[in-house]
């Protein structure tokens, strides 16, 4: 399986764990805020998976100090452009979702970042 599929299916399922756990330390059961955020996360995991591969190019080391960085702000950014979309509607959102995406993206980026280096390095037959 390609390595920027991986990353962004890591980086869906940690986000959407995340935001089910801040849900329920909140103390709210609706579903409702966890199919928003759902849906809001599908391009941003899309994003993260691609950004884990083309991080792959960097040395073996920083590339993983690098990928964890740019995955968080990453999920930075993208809670800033559903902010700048939904207008005051994102205050909806019963869980903090910035904490969601930060650990999403830095997790995803840096699974497919590893995902992408294994396939070169058993491509290249080391």
């Amino acid at each position: 399986m390609p390595a920027g599929v991986i990353g962004a299916g890591v980086c869906f399922a940690v986000s959407m764990l995340t935001a089910a756990a801040l849900q329920l330390v909140r103390g709210s059961s609706s579903l409702g805020d966890l199919r928003a955020c759902a849906i809001w996360t599908v391009l941003f995991a899309a994003v993260v998976g691609h950004l884990g591969v083309e991080l792959a190019r960097l040395p073996r080391g920083p590339a993983i100090v690098v990928a964890g960085a740019a995955g968080a702000a990453a999920g930075f950014v993208n809670t800033l452009c559903v902010r700048w979309m939904l207008g005051p509607w994102f205050g909806a959102f019963g869980f903090p979702v910035l904490y969601a995406w930060l650990l999403g993206g830095l997790v995803g980026a840096v699974v497919g970042l590893r995902r992408a280096q294994v396939q070169r390095c058993a491509s290249a037959g080391r």
